[in-house]
C-alpha cells in the first residue's frame, strides 16, 4: 500500500512519460510506471526512474558541451589552416596588421608614432604590405588608424607567444611565427567564450536544451562567424561577438531582476563593444528586446538609481577602458579626441538597404541565408509575445540602416557582410524559438533537414570564397552564377 502511494504521488507529482521534445520544462521527464502496471517490482521501477534521470541530467548538459566540442573543432580546423608550412604568414591580412601594429609598437619598439613600419613590411615582412597603410597623418605624426579594442583581446596571448618566440629561438621583433599563431588560438578562446556565455543567455530566455544545442552548431557553422573564427581570425568580429553575447545575457538577467551586481559586466562589455568597433555602441539600442517587454525595460531603468554606488563605479570603470583609446591618441599625436578614418565615414542619407542585404556584390541574406531562416522565429513572437517581435525587428532595421550608410557599404575585400557578424546572437535567438516553436515532430524534422542544407550551402561558399572563386570585392549577378555549384 505504501508502494501504491509513492507511485500515485509520482504520477501527480511529475506527469505521465512525454517526449523529450514536447516536455514543457526543457528537462526530460522521468518516466513513471502506471499504478495499473506496478506488480511489485519496486525496484526495477526505481531503476529506471534513475535511468531516466540521469538521462534527464545528460541532455541539460547537452549545450555545454557542444560549445566545448565547437571550440576544440574550430582550434583544429584553425591550426590546419594556419600552422603548418608558411602558412602562419597569411594571419595578418588587410585590417588585421593594423590591429596587430598596436602590441609590437607598445611591447617591443615603444613606438606610437609606428616608426618600424618601413623596416618590417618592406624589408623583413614584405608579405605584410598589400597597398593598404594603416597609420594616418595628424598634426604631422602618425596614428593607428584602427582601434585598440582587438590588440587589447590579444595582449595576455601576446605575451605568451613573446616567451615561446624566446624559448624556440625565433626572431624577438613582434611579428614571427608564434606572434602571429597565438593570435589564431585567442580567436577561437573568444568563440567559445562567446558561445558559452550566449547558450546562458538562450537557457534564461526559457529555451530547451535541444533548440540551444541545433541552433548553437547551426549558429556556428551555418554562418560567417565560421570563417572570421578560423579563416581570418584577426579581424575584430569574433571578439565582438563574444562581447555582444556577454553583454545580451547581463543586460537579460539585469532586466529579469534588477541588481547591481549586473551593472560592471554590462559596463565592461559595451566599453569593450566600443573599443572594438564605435558602431557597436548599437547594442545599447537592443536592451528593449533583451528585458522582454515594456513594462520590465521601463522598470529596469528606474531601477537604476535603486544602485548608485554599481552605477558609479560601473560607469567610472566603463569610463576608464575607453580612455585607453584616448590615451594613446594622446601619446601618438598629442591630442585627446581623433577621428583617425579622416575622409571617411556614413552617408545616411543615402543608405544602400537593399544591397547591403541582398546584392551579389555582398548580400548579407544571400550569403548568410541562414539568417533568412531564422526569421521565421518571429512567426512565433508575432502570435504570442508582440513586443519581442516588434523590438527585435526595430533593432536590426536600425543595425541595417546604420551599417549600410557607411561609405563602403560592402566593408572591402570580405565574405558576406562581416560587420553582422557581432549581431548573430540575435539570430540564433531567432532560429532557437522558431525550432522551440514547432509541435510536431515531422515539422521538427523538416526543420532539421532545411537547416542542414543551409548549413552545407553555406560551407560550400566559403570554400569558394577561400579560394578565390567568390570574389573578396568584385562580384556580380553574372560572376556568382557562373561559379555557383564550382567546386574550386
Amino acid at each position: 500500500m505504501v508502494f501504491r502511494h509513492l507511485i500515485f504521488y509520482l504520477e501527480q507529482f511529475y506527469g505521465t512519460y512525454q517526449s523529450t521534445f514536447g516536455n514543457g520544462t526543457g528537462r526530460l521527464p522521468l518516466l513513471v510506471i502506471p499504478i495499473h502496471e506496478f506488480n511489485g517490482g519496486f525496484s526495477r521501477s526505481c531503476e529506471n526512474l534513475c535511468f531516466f534521470k540521469a538521462m534527464n541530467a545528460w541532455i541539460s548538459r547537452l549545450p555545454k558541451i557542444s560549445v566545448l566540442l565547437i571550440g576544440g573543432l574550430s582550434l583544429w580546423i584553425t591550426a590546419n589552416l594556419h600552422w603548418g608550412k608558411e602558412h602562419w604568414h597569411s594571419v595578418l591580412q588587410a585590417d588585421a596588421n593594423g590591429y596587430f601594429a598596436y602590441l609590437p609598437a607598445v611591447f617591443i619598439y615603444q613606438d606610437l608614432t609606428y616608426g618600424f613600419y618601413d623596416q618590417i613590411e618592406h624589408d623583413t615582412y614584405k608579405e605584410l604590405h598589400q597597398g593598404i597603410d594603416y597609420r594616418e597623418d595628424v598634426n604631422h605624426r602618425k596614428v593607428n588608424k584602427f582601434y585598440c579594442g582587438t590588440p587589447l583581446f590579444w595582449t595576455p596571448f601576446y605575451a605568451i607567444a613573446h616567451w615561446h618566440t624566446k624559448a624556440t629561438g625565433l626572431p624577438i621583433d613582434g611579428y614571427s611565427k608564434w606572434y602571429r599563431l597565438w593570435i589564431t588560438i585567442a580567436s577561437v578562446f573568444y568563440l567559445t567564450l562567446g558561445l558559452w556565455w550566449l547558450n546562458l543567455w538562450l537557457r534564461e530566455t526559457g529555451l530547451k536544451p535541444w533548440p540551444r544545442v541545433v541552433s548553437i552548431w547551426a549558429g556556428f557553422f551555418g554562418t560567417h562567424l565560421f570563417y572570421y573564427t578560423v579563416g581570418e581570425p584577426g579581424l575584430s568580429h569574433v571578439y565582438s561577438f563574444s562581447m555582444m553575447a556577454l553583454f545580451a545575457w547581463q543586460a537579460h538577467r539585469y532586466f529579469q531582476q534588477p541588481h547591481g551586481k549586473h551593472l560592471p559586466w554590462l559596463a565592461i562589455s559595451l566599453a569593450f563593444l566600443i573599443l572594438l568597433r564605435p558602431v557597436n555602441g548599437l547594442a545599447l539600442f537592443a536592451t528593449p528586446l533583451l528585458a522582454g517587454s515594456w513594462r520590465q525595460w521601463v522598470r529596469g531603468m528606474k531601477s537604476l538609481l535603486h544602485f548608485p554606488t554599481s552605477l558609479v563605479l560601473s560607469l567610472v570603470g566603463g569610463l576608464l577602458l575607453l580612455s585607453i583609446q584616448l590615451l594613446i591618441y594622446k601619446i601618438s599625436v598629442g591630442q585627446w579626441l581623433v577621428y583617425s578614418y579622416t575622409e571617411e565615414g556614413f552617408n545616411f542619407d543615402a543608405p544602400q538597404i537593399f544591397n547591403f542585404l541582398f546584392s551579389y556584390k555582398k548580400g548579407f541574406l544571400l550569403y548568410t541565408p541562414l539568417a533568412v531562416f531564422a526569421l521565421s522565429g518571429l512567426v512565433g513572437w508575432w502570435k504570442t509575445q508582440r513586443f519581442r517581435f516588434w523590438s527585435w525587428l526595430g533593432f536590426f532595421a536600425l543595425v541595417v540602416y546604420v551599417l549600410s550608410s557607411w561609405w563602403n557599404w560592402w566593408y572591402g575585400g570580405s565574405f558576406s557582410q562581416r560587420p553582422m557578424v557581432e549581431y548573430l546572437p540575435f539570430f540564433i535567438l531567432l532560429l532557437a524559438h522558431s525550432w522551440q516553436s514547432l509541435q510536431h515532430h515531422w515539422q521538427r524534422l523538416g526543420w532539421m533537414v532545411a537547416c542542414v542544407l543551409l548549413v552545407g550551402f553555406t560551407q560550400f561558399q566559403t570554400i569558394q570564397y577561400r579560394y578565390y572563386l567568390i570574389h573578396w570585392e568584385a562580384m556580380d549577378a553574372e560572376k556568382y552564377w557562373e561559379v555557383f555549384g564550382q567546386l574550386p
